[in-house]
């Protein structure tokens, strides 16, 4: 169970087991059904696993980074990242909107959603890491604490041995466009520029990278 406040979705339930109940801050109401779906989903993570969350505890979440903070005694409230300031902030529109996209461009491309953690490791042209756009990605199986991506950058001169291991969250500051594309599972290819995206059956067949 939920309620939805004015602007917040909060659990219900969740402290009669755990002892405290979850808040989720949110400014824009129209985004109540997806803060709601994000409340069900970690209310029965608490569930499934025995566990509740603690406070200062972090969670990752469309490629973004939940916190809980203690709003009181009952009540544990959600922060989200916000990647540019580098500092977490009381409402969750940017990562309710983020996860959003994700979804709808898995559903409009028929590719199941398989997230790509903010901390998790990508190999990028050094262009990007300079502050250059990207021109192309590609999503490879991936295993341990690899994402699977690779981002060539719109300046990038095709020598693949010069290609760098980054987090994926120094190429979201490089180029915040590409974060609608990250639940893409491996296998699909985008061109952020204009919003192409296609599939390749060669970079879904090769080995975990």
């Amino acid at each position: 169970m939920v309620v939805i406040g004015d602007s917040f979705v909060e659990s219900v339930g969740l402290a009669l087991v755990f002892g405290r109940e979850i808040r989720f801050p949110i400014k824009d109401m129209d985004l109540a059904p997806s803060c709601e779906a994000l409340c069900y989903t970690l209310a029965d993570y608490c569930r499934d696993s025995g566990r509740a969350f603690s406070a200062g505890e972090t969670v990752a979440w469309a490629s973004s980074v939940l916190r809980f903070d203690a709003l009181d005694a009952e009540i544990l409230c959600a922060a989200a990242l916000d990647l540019e300031a580098d500092v977490f902030r009381n409402e969750l529109d940017d990562l309710l909107e983020s996860w959003q996209q994700q979804q709808n461009i898995c559903r409009q491309n028929s590719s199941l959603y398989v997230q790509t953690a903010i901390a998790s490791m990508a190999v990028v042209s050094p262009d990007v890491l300079e502050g250059v756009r990207i021109r192309e990605a590609v999503r490879y199986p991936f295993a341990g604490e690899n994402c699977g991506w690779w981002f060539l950058g719109e300046s990038f001169s095709g020598d693949f041995a010069n290609m760098k291991v980054a987090h994926v969250g120094h190429v979201l500051r490089s180029d915040r466009r590409i974060r609608s594309y990250l639940g893409l599972e491996p296998g699909f290819a985008v061109q952020p520029s204009d919003g192409k995206i296609w599939f390749e059956a060669e970079a879904a067949a090769r080995g975990p990278i």
